[in-house]
């Protein structure tokens, strides 16, 4: 609600950055000229979201709704950060039925989802201008997601499943 909260903090590594006043239209943004480069979040009440600034980058967010997007000079990327994330939650949210499949149909669907998830990063890595910071951080949000899936389907695992049914090199990518 506007009225409950109408401020947005940014922060870095838990430091306040910055406090914002929301506008009647529930938007917010500001040009940060000094902020180092590097992935930092906001909050608006029990709202979270996260944004990558790019030296002099400027943020305009309207709305907090799923539909949000990332208006200024790094608006671009930050909208594309935000369209791989909503997938990555709207996948490990369908993920739990998948836990209990046989190891190879948990394989070939985790595989596709990654495969998936780095098509969309070429795609737009060919669209979109990034620096070489944010696209370790994008390629590294693609590989944590895909080796939290592989740890929880590890643990799930031992529940339906023989002991020593996982093959001898599962835990390789550690």
């Amino acid at each position: 609600n506007q009225q409950e909260f109408p401020y947005v903090v940014f922060y870095n590594d838990d430091k306040i950055i910055d406090t914002l006043l929301v506008t009647a239209d529930n938007s917010f943004g500001k040009r940060f000229d000094a902020l180092m480069p590097g992935m930092y979040y906001y909050s608006k009440g029990d709202e979270t979201g996260f944004v990558y600034f790019n030296k002099n980058d400027s943020v305009f967010l309207n709305n907090f709704t799923p539909s949000l997007t990332y208006k200024g000079t790094g608006g671009a990327h930050n909208t594309f950060l935000l369209e791989l994330l909503d997938t990555i939650d709207a996948n490990n949210e369908k993920f739990d039925f998948l836990y209990k499949k046989p190891y190879k149909q948990f394989k070939i669907s985790v595989d596709s989802l990654r495969d998936q998830r780095r098509a969309f990063y070429l795609r737009k890595k060919t669209e979109i201008s990034w620096n070489k910071e944010f696209d370790a951080l994008v390629k590294n949000l693609i590989d944590y997601s895909y080796y939290t899936n592989l740890e929880i389907y590890a643990l799930n695992h031992q529940n339906w499943f023989p002991k020593d049914s996982l093959p001898t090199d599962y835990f390789d990518y550690k």
